[in-house]
């Protein structure tokens, strides 16, 4: 979803939507703050995902990846999850 003057959100994480004043910190808290699932990844991993993300041309606004619009701070959490970009960086 997009809206104007704003990175587009995943339809995932369109509950996040109306949060628009969010900042980087604030995801990730929220992110920390979600039960463990089956399917996270270790804290390391996780780690380093949001490490190379950070370092990336295509995070918008510290938190939004403008490949598929989702906030890396919850799509780096799935082991099931990849980077969108192609190659993958994670």
């Amino acid at each position: 979803m997009e809206t104007e003057g704003r990175p587009p959100v995943c339809p995932e994480c369109e509950i996040h939507n109306a949060v628009f004043d969010m900042t980087p910190e604030d995801a990730l808290e929220m992110a920390a703050a979600l039960p463990p699932a089956a399917d996270d990844v270790e804290k390391s991993v996780y780690e380093k995902r949001l490490e190379i993300c950070s370092s990336c041309a295509n995070l918008a606004g510290g938190m939004t990846c403008l490949f598929c619009g989702c906030f890396v701070a919850f799509r780096a959490k799935h082991r099931t999850a990849v980077c969108p970009d192609i190659p993958h960086r994670w």
